[in-house]
């Protein structure tokens, strides 16, 4: 980026309420909302054809061997212990098998109540210690084991994905490596036939499901599960384009390359316009704004033109 051309959120707003003839910035509670949609669902959504190269980012994270349970506590949150050091990690989606006594903590696909929870299956929420855990469901919620019968013996604990720190707007491609991609698997897909995926033992996982879900607090989060439940230690990383935040401090820069920062101006300019806002040459901005995204697009797809090249040469080196 070259630094001396970029646009913070603070100039865009100035240019936007000079163009509307607020040169005080009387109006800029009415601006800044108008400047984050156009940014978030216009400028960033305008190529429908390929993902805005500049937002693909690699996420490698750690999948975890499986590990046998040596107690789990009657608590809210309860308290899961294991056999082996530094498994539990937060944000683990883990799924619980074979435990005597407390056998509602159980996987149970056949015994789900909609289609976000399935019993057995559990966030990781915090790790009090090198192998202790609190568990949450999977809308974040903690596990309530206060009525559930004791724990007496026995039970294995299977890492089936991660809840994920970033927002992705698509996730491209899911892979271990040293191996093969997993294969995507879509949410009902797996709903029709949950034995086929959530199986009481595990190997490497070969499937992978990007869910989308709400926390009960009201708040969003992202899943990615895979199937079956890995046994070993695993990389895996997750190919996709990411959702940026929106611009709230002044400071903050769009995810735009610097050349296309005009088209946030001229976007929220022309939105404005259409409700009545006045407007320094209204006619001009509308297509001032689509020659912008179009130059946008036309950069973002001879990126992948350039990468697809890439790879024909690759292949017939």
């Amino acid at each position: 980026m070259h630094m001396a051309n970029y646009k913070t959120y603070k100039q865009i707003q100035s240019e936007v309420a000079k163009m509307i003839k607020d040169p005080n910035e009387q109006f800029i509670e009415l601006i800044k909302p108008v400047i984050n949609h156009v940014y978030l669902t216009e400028i960033l959504q305008a190529d429908v054809l390929y993902p805005l190269h500049w937002l693909m980012r690699y996420l490698r994270l750690p999948i975890r061997q499986r590990a046998t349970i040596t107690n789990i506590t009657q608590a809210s949150p309860a308290v899961i212990t294991v056999d082996t050091a530094n498994v539990l990690q937060v944000g683990q989606i883990v799924g619980i098998w074979g435990v005597s006594g407390m056998t509602e903590i159980n996987c149970d696909y056949k015994g789900y109540a909609d289609d976000l929870s399935f019993d057995g299956l559990y966030l990781i929420g915090t790790t009090p210690t090198d192998v202790t855990a609190t568990l949450t469901t999977l809308d974040d919620a903690n596990v309530d084991t206060t009525a559930y019968t004791a724990y007496t013996s026995g039970g294995t604990l299977y890492q089936h994905g991660w809840k994920l720190p970033l927002t992705p707007i698509h996730v491209q491609k899911v892979g271990i490596h040293d191996s093969l991609p997993l294969d995507p698997l879509s949410w009902d897909e797996f709903l029709d036939s949950p034995d086929s995926f959530l199986l009481d033992g595990g190997s490497t996982p070969a499937y992978w499901i990007h869910r989308p879900q709400l926390t009960t607090a009201g708040g969003a989060q992202d899943l990615i599960f895979t199937f079956p439940g890995s046994t070993d230690d695993h990389t895996i990383y997750i190919y996709s384009d990411w959702q940026p935040n929106r611009l709230d401090a002044d400071a903050d820069v769009p995810l735009i390359p610097f050349q296309f920062h005009d088209a946030l101006v001229s976007g929220s300019i022309s939105r404005l316009g259409e409700s009545n806002v006045q407007v320094e040459a209204p006619a001009v901005w509308p297509g001032v704004y689509q020659a912008q995204l179009s130059a946008m697009v036309d950069h973002n797809r001879t990126w992948w033109a350039k990468q697809e090249e890439l790879k024909r040469k690759a292949v017939h080196f």
